[in-house]
């Protein structure tokens, strides 16, 4: 299992993109140094707390991305989709295009987001 998580770690470094992984029932969320360095952040300056990372929503997507989670949860929906934006650590907001994952009773979401910027 190392190995492949070594293998796995290395594919998303080498793609230029990031990823966070989720644990729904403690509410932590990691990102990849990826992930970080997209948003505009060193590896220590994003806090593992799901709220905070709610507060870096557009506020005017806040809301919507919150439902569609809680809905996907309750198993109102067979899968979590949205495009939202997140304020960098610049000000500027990034475009994140979808978000998946098909198991509402899954403990976990993880995602390989699609990024584009919004000026």
């Amino acid at each position: 299992m190392r190995e492949h998580e070594r293998l796995l770690a290395h594919a998303i470094a080498g793609s230029g993109r990031g990823i966070w992984d989720r644990d729904v029932v403690t509410g932590e969320i990691r990102y990849s140094v990826g992930w970080k360095a997209i948003l505009g952040y060193e590896e220590h300056e994003l806090t593992s707390r799901i709220e905070d990372s709610y507060l870096r929503l557009h506020p005017d997507d806040r809301d919507y991305v919150k439902a569609a989670m809680q809905a996907h949860f309750d198993g109102r929906t067979p899968t979590y989709e949205v495009e939202h934006r997140i304020r960098c650590k610049d000000g500027l907001s990034v475009v994140v295009p979808i978000m998946r994952s098909a198991h509402p009773c899954a403990s976990r979401l993880m995602t390989l987001p699609r990024l584009q910027i919004h000026l």
